[in-house]
Protein backbone atom coordinates (compact mmCIF):
# COMPACT_ATOMS: atom_id res chain seq x y z
CA UNK A 1 0.00 0.00 0.00
CA UNK A 2 1.66 3.23 -0.63
CA UNK A 3 2.21 6.23 1.97
CA UNK A 4 0.53 9.02 2.07
CA UNK A 5 2.61 11.97 1.41
CA UNK A 6 0.31 14.69 0.19
CA UNK A 7 -3.28 15.38 -0.06
CA UNK A 8 -3.98 13.78 -2.82
CA UNK A 9 -2.00 10.42 -2.46
CA UNK A 10 -3.51 10.55 1.07
CA UNK A 11 -6.97 11.13 -0.15
CA UNK A 12 -6.52 7.77 -2.08
CA UNK A 13 -5.11 5.56 0.15
CA UNK A 14 -8.03 6.71 2.97
CA UNK A 15 -9.91 5.72 -0.28
CA UNK A 16 -8.51 1.77 -0.25
CA UNK A 17 -8.66 1.55 3.24
CA UNK A 18 -11.97 2.39 3.26
CA UNK A 19 -13.06 -0.08 0.30
CA UNK A 20 -10.86 -2.99 2.41
CA UNK A 21 -12.10 -6.13 4.16
CA UNK A 22 -11.50 -6.86 7.72
CA UNK A 23 -9.70 -9.84 6.01
CA UNK A 24 -7.66 -7.19 3.79
CA UNK A 25 -7.04 -4.56 7.03
CA UNK A 26 -6.33 -7.34 9.25
CA UNK A 27 -3.50 -8.96 7.14
CA UNK A 28 -1.95 -5.53 6.35
CA UNK A 29 -1.75 -4.50 9.46
CA UNK A 30 -0.05 -8.17 10.59
CA UNK A 31 2.63 -7.58 7.98
CA UNK A 32 3.02 -4.12 8.12
CA UNK A 33 6.34 -2.76 8.13
CA UNK A 34 8.09 0.09 8.94
CA UNK A 35 11.78 0.92 8.71
CA UNK A 36 11.99 1.47 12.80
CA UNK A 37 8.74 0.03 14.04
CA UNK A 38 7.56 -3.30 14.00
CA UNK A 39 3.61 -3.44 14.57
CA UNK A 40 3.23 -6.36 17.17
CA UNK A 41 -0.74 -7.20 17.26
CA UNK A 42 -2.05 -11.05 17.12
CA UNK A 43 -4.65 -12.18 14.56
CA UNK A 44 -6.92 -13.25 17.53
CA UNK A 45 -6.67 -9.54 18.72
CA UNK A 46 -6.96 -7.42 15.30
CA UNK A 47 -10.30 -9.84 15.04
CA UNK A 48 -11.57 -8.61 17.99
CA UNK A 49 -12.33 -5.24 16.83
CA UNK A 50 -14.50 -3.46 15.24
CA UNK A 51 -13.60 -2.52 11.40
CA UNK A 52 -13.74 0.90 11.64
CA UNK A 53 -10.92 0.07 14.27
CA UNK A 54 -8.71 -1.67 12.00
CA UNK A 55 -9.02 0.92 9.71
CA UNK A 56 -7.81 3.93 12.00
CA UNK A 57 -4.87 1.61 12.75
CA UNK A 58 -4.08 1.53 9.29
CA UNK A 59 -4.45 4.63 8.57
CA UNK A 60 -2.35 5.89 12.07
CA UNK A 61 0.13 3.38 10.72
CA UNK A 62 0.70 4.40 6.94
CA UNK A 63 0.39 8.65 8.07
CA UNK A 64 2.73 8.51 10.68
CA UNK A 65 5.27 5.31 10.78
CA UNK A 66 6.45 5.62 7.45
CA UNK A 67 8.32 8.03 5.71
CA UNK A 68 7.13 11.14 3.65
CA UNK A 69 8.61 11.09 0.68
Amino acid sequence: MATPNNVESGERTAAAISEMSREQLTDELLHFEAKRVRLDFTREYLEGLPVDALRHLLWAALTRLTPAA
